[in-house]
């Protein structure tokens, strides 16, 4: 695990400006959670996809405890 790179965390990330935000980031080789009702896992392994309406808090603590389990930071 390499603590070194930045984490974002971006919500919405299925479509739209967070889709978009997901791959300007990808391409500044940050390492993103990504969350959305309807996000897909991924097959970059710098993308971590967490299912789920991020106004419900079980999600949002679900996609930072993930994240940092994954990536050790956020």
């Amino acid at each position: 695990m390499n603590t070194g790179r930045k984490v974002a965390v971006i919500t919405g990330a299925s479509q739209g400006i967070g889709g978009a935000l997901v791959k300007a980031y990808r391409e500044r080789n940050y390492r993103v959670v990504a969350t959305a009702r309807s996000v897909k896992p991924s097959d970059d392994d710098d993308v971590l996809a967490v299912a789920g309406d991020i106004a419900d808090r079980k999600t949002a603590e679900r996609a930072i405890s993930e994240g940092v389990a994954r990536f050790g930071r956020i």
